[in-house]
């Protein structure tokens, strides 16, 4: 899985880093509620809107795994109290057992008449 990741992450950087030295002409970008206008490199504002995708995509993810980090830490918690009570048992002195004659119970059915 890792050299799978590594196969499709370095054409990508090549192809990014390509197209950043190859367009390197300005454009004009006009917010238009606001009054003003940039002139920025092409490549730039395509850099720029790959980070702003990047980050929208990992806060997503953050949201979406909240509920899960949520149920590992109550589970967590649950194993830890768990192990405490495993320990505290453990240290325990055993219970004393009693010093008399067990008697032996059986159950023998009657044959039916």
């Amino acid at each position: 899985m890792r050299r799978f990741a590594w196969i499709v992450t370095l054409p990508i950087i090549a192809i990014v880093t390509a197209f950043a030295v190859m367009n390197r002409q300005e454009v004009a970008l006009n917010l238009w509620p606001l009054p003003w206008d940039f002139a920025v490199p092409v490549f730039l504002l395509t850099l720029l809107l790959i980070l702003f995708g990047f980050c929208f995509g990992v806060l997503v993810m953050w949201f979406t795994g909240a509920r899960q980090r949520r149920q590992l830490r109550a589970v967590k918690r649950d194993l830890d109290e768990a192990k405490m009570e495993l320990h505290t048992l453990r240290r325990a002195p055993p219970p004393q057992r009693a010093t008399g004659t067990a008697l032996a119970t059986t159950q023998t059915r009657l044959p039916a008449a």
